[in-house]
This record gives C-alpha cells, sequence and structure tokens, in this order.
C-alpha cells in the first residue's frame, strides 16, 4: 500500500497537536507547512 506523504504529515501533526506538543498557533503552522511542503512540518515540530 503506497503511503500518501502529504496525509501522513497531516495525520502526524494532528496527532501531535491532540498530544498537546504544541499551542493552537504551532498547530496551525504545521497543518499549512504540511499541504505546502510535508518536510517542512518537522522543522516546526
Amino acid at each position: 500500500m503506497p503511503v500518501d506523504r502529504r496525509h501522513r504529515a497531516l495525520a502526524l501533526a494532528e496527532i501531535g497537536c491532540g498530544a498537546g506538543y504544541a499551542r493552537i498557533a504551532h498547530c496551525s503552522a504545521a497543518f499549512r507547512a504540511a499541504l505546502r511542503e510535508p518536510r517542512e512540518m518537522w522543522l516546526l515540530l
């Protein structure tokens, strides 16, 4: 099964937010970055 990297990035961002790993604004930035480029998300986390 191929893995959709964008979907995976969004799922990881959602998990991070749900776990209280980031603030709301930080989460929003992570989601926006994931939509643009999944690799950028790791810099925000």
